[in-house]
């Protein structure tokens, strides 16, 4: 079988970009995305405003903005460089080069790519995104696939340069990640707020596929978390947002409605719905929040409804 690339990674690296396996050109070059008519590194010399670079310049200019590149696959037989050619494959051992937890992004190029990644327990409770595949046979989709890279490096951006940065980023519903999660909301809302447990922890709680964004220290201690709701296939709702008591007016809660928001909006939702304490109106409003009708009792608390355009 023929092997693929060693990845290109730092310890710096926040993002993990992940194909199938390099084409027969790439091999030829030994360079990632080496067909001229992938478009790839057109994508991200264009997203970030580079002049021409080689392929050296290029990988570097990647791990500065702590990107880094592997493949799903290890080693493969493929006839042709088509994801529909493989016969056979192994599957690369990821923590083998990568801690877990360093990681806040996987980005998958390619549905085949994401598919395999899902089978995988490295990615448990790690935010993935899937992007058009760059490949040269996918140029029909050329304007959406811009869209979604562009809205990837979006994201990772906001990632690397907010307040995030400094702590590991969580996002999915395993036993483990529930755990921290109800733990934090026990903390805020049930002992700080007073909110009854049967209020608090309803039956979106008991669901298997609810998916939570979780922030933590890196002693793995609960700092902020979100549930990721939605109301409509246009709609999301971040509900049961908190901050643990010791991290807050860090940024922290800021830059993790705006992590959601992002997320929610390269996955085609439009507006954003949420129930506002009314001491939080003004900090819903400099996020572009917008209120709508009249106050309400929420689990006890006078809330307001507010809206955002994504």
């Amino acid at each position: 079988m023929t092997s693929g690339f060693h990845p290109v990674f730092s310890k710096s690296t926040k993002t993990l970009i992940l194909g199938t396996a390099p084409s027969v050109t790439s091999l030829k070059k030994q360079e990632y995305y080496g067909h001229v008519g992938n478009q790839f590194w057109p994508l991200f010399t264009s997203f970030y405003r580079l002049d021409p670079l080689s392929y050296a310049e290029r990988c570097q200019k990647l791990l500065e903005f702590q990107l880094g590149l592997w493949d799903v696959y290890n080693q493969f037989q493929r006839i042709g460089s088509s994801d529909q050619s493989f016969v056979s494959t192994t599957v690369n051992t990821f923590d083998s080069h990568f801690l877990r937890e360093k990681l806040s992004l996987i980005i998958f190029n390619g549905k085949k790519a994401a598919k395999e990644g899902a089978k995988q327990a490295f990615f448990t409770d790690k935010l993935t995104l899937t992007c058009p595949s760059t490949s040269g046979a996918n140029n029909a989709q050329a304007h959406v696939r811009e869209q979604k890279w562009f809205q990837a490096y979006q994201l990772h951006e906001h990632i690397r340069k907010s307040s995030l940065a400094k702590f590991h980023l969580f996002f999915g519903h395993s036993d483990t990640l529930k755990q921290a999660v109800f733990a934090l909301r026990q903390e805020v809302f049930v002992h700080e707020q007073q909110i009854s447990e049967l209020d608090e922890f309803d039956w979106r709680d008991q669901t298997e596929d609810t998916n939570y964004f979780l922030v933590t220290s890196t002693d793995f201690s609960p700092v902020a978390t979100i549930r990721f709701q939605t109301l409509s296939p246009t709609t999301v709702q971040p509900d049961r947002f908190c901050v643990q008591s010791d991290y807050r007016m860090q940024h922290i809660g800021w830059d993790l409605l705006t992590l959601y928001e992002l997320y929610a909006s390269f996955h085609g939702f439009h507006t954003s719905i949420l129930s506002a304490e009314l001491t939080a109106i003004d900090f819903y409003q400099k996020l572009g929040y917008h209120t709508s009708g009249d106050s309400f009792y929420e689990d006890g608390i006078l809330c307001q409804k507010m809206t955002k355009k994504l």
